[in-house]
């Protein structure tokens, strides 16, 4: 009997547990204890799964992220730990999912499916009355008419304060009925409740939804090639499977690659030299130079000429070119291309490094510096992909199980204690941008208060320069913004419970509660 109602016990044991730990309070401890328990819980329902590399790849990630949010409650850290979470569950489905990318999209596919499910069954059992019956005719003859007057209400509203006021008291009342109907149950709560159940329900019961995107696991990881008696797939698998090819093709689709892999290798090999000699050896940043575009307006040109880059040479060696015998010269220049733009990130490294050692470090920069190191590994994966005729399947697999990888691993560095200490010890203190201090997080907050007579020297120095782009004029203006949001924070903290811990914040409470003589938190501005 008990095994019967296993998996009904296990989801409302889960829901009672999700309700006490994360209701009112803030991300913490309470993200790992979850998520252990739920890839116990899982282990218990589906025991197959202990057997899968990939599902162990996911735990891993979660344990790391979850690691991370203990520790530092970042927000890298806690998205990572939810993603993950979510790749754990796709991965406990029985299905072929190996890809983190495709895991996240069947998903969400499976919550739509879940959502569309739950209207369906109640569309029936309303339909089981006349009433009911009657009900759902005119509503079905009213919805699409009233959908499309509330648009144009919305608009003319918007155009218009005088129509606007007509229907004032309409909305008053309809706000009304619906405070009154949640008189005695929190909206929001209600809201976080449903999220939980959805989020357990699709862990525990509920497989991917949307049939195309299972067409994305199915498969090998190798090309092998097709002829005119292997069964072509037709409809949505045409755009992943290769189709037959004829010969003449082939040979047309040669000559093609051939003409575009030249002349895109002779237009990258010009930029890449001009680089180099500008870039690369004893760069300055001149006068009234703006290195932020410099470093910008790059990144989104790699970013296009990576994602350009991929998309033709998976264009061209998705099919049976990867077999035909005369193909050694344009894998030549694909390679010689790969080779190319990975001096391509090299100049966008540096770029990248002359924007940190001149105005310090930020998040968009370190942002970059990832980004990078993921471009690398695209370009390995792509050389791989054409040396051993992988499939694009394996190409996203490969790329996505990096990326997951290396952003939880990131989850464990305290990413605002690294940018405060280095940039107060730069070596260019009027390049500093001092109000960035004031948005980071309150684990900083100490390491702030005890380099007051640093952040003085940086906001004299900025200030004695003609360009001037920091709003904060002097170290008394930065005390009295850092002492309110320090108040600030030591109000709230004492608020939550013990499944909001964080080391960081505890951390940082502590010290601020223990200096407040000193710091005269409580005369703050609050």
């Amino acid at each position: 009997m008990l095994k019967k109602y296993a998996l009904s016990i296990t989801g409302l044991l889960l829901l009672l547990i999700y309700n006490y730990i994360f209701w009112n309070e803030k991300p913490g401890i309470n993200f790992g204890i979850f998520s252990t328990l739920l890839a116990v819980s899982l282990a218990f329902i589906r025991p197959q799964i202990i057997y899968r590399t990939n599902w162990w790849f996911a735990v891993v990630c979660v344990i790391v992220t979850g690691i991370g949010v203990t520790l530092f409650n970042s927000g890298l850290s806690i998205a990572m730990h939810f993603f993950s979470c979510l790749v754990m569950i796709v991965f406990s489905w029985p299905s072929n999912v190996k890809s983190p990318a495709v895991a996240i999209i069947n998903f969400f596919a499976g919550a739509f499916n879940q959502v569309q499910t739950f209207f369906q069954h109640g569309i029936k059992f309303i339909s089981k009355t006349k009433s009911g019956r009657t009900f759902l005719y005119y509503f079905k003859i009213a919805i699409a008419p009233l959908v499309i007057m509330g648009i144009y209400l919305l608009l003319y509203s918007g155009s218009s304060n005088t129509f606007a006021n007509y229907f004032s008291s309409f909305f008053n009342t309809i706000g009304q009925l619906i405070e009154n109907l949640f008189e005695n149950v929190s909206a929001p709560w209600l809201i976080f409740l449903l999220g939980g159940m959805t989020l357990i329900a699709l862990a525990l019961k509920s497989t991917p939804a949307i049939r195309t995107m299972n067409y994305l696991s199915e498969g090998f990881d190798d090309l092998f090639r097709l002829n005119k008696s292997t069964r072509t797939p037709g409809g949505f698998r045409q755009m992943i499977y290769r189709p037959v090819t004829p010969m003449n093709a082939i040979r047309k689709q040669f000559k093609s690659g051939m003409l575009l892999l030249i002349g895109v290798n002779i237009l990258l090999l010009i930029f890449n030299i001009t680089d180099i000699k500008e870039n690369w050896f004893g760069y300055q940043v001149p006068e009234n130079f703006s290195l932020k575009n410099f470093v910008h307006e790059a990144t989104w040109y790699l970013i296009i000429s990576m994602l350009l880059s991929i998309v033709i040479l998976l264009y061209y060696f998705h099919g049976n070119l990867n077999f035909y015998k005369k193909n050694k010269t344009i894998k030549i220049l694909s390679y010689v291309w790969i080779v190319q733009n990975t001096l391509l990130c090299t100049s966008v490294l540096l770029r990248n490094w002359h924007y940190i050692s001149y105005h310090g470090l930020a998040y968009k920069r370190i942002g970059v510096l990832v980004f990078l190191a993921l471009v690398i590994v695209g370009l390995i994966s792509m050389y791989k992909k054409i040396e051993q005729r992988k499939t694009a399947r394996w190409l996203l697999k490969i790329n996505s199980l990096a990326c997951a990888f290396l952003l939880s691993c990131l989850s464990l560095v305290n990413w605002d204690q690294v940018i405060v200490k280095y940039n107060l010890n730069h070596a260019n203190t009027s390049e500093i941008d001092v109000d960035f201090y004031l948005k980071l997080g309150p684990a900083v907050y100490p390491v702030l208060y005890e380099n007051l007579a640093i952040i003085e020297k940086q906001i004299n120095a900025h200030h004695a320069k003609p360009t001037r782009w920091c709003n904060t004029q002097t170290i008394q203006e930065f005390r009295s913004l850092l002492n309110t949001k320090a108040s600030r924070f030591t109000e709230v903290y004492p608020k939550y419970t013990w499944p909001s811990y964080n080391t960081a914040e505890a951390t940082a409470y502590h010290w601020l509660t223990s200096q407040n003589e000193n710091l005269k938190l409580s005369e703050a501005i609050k």
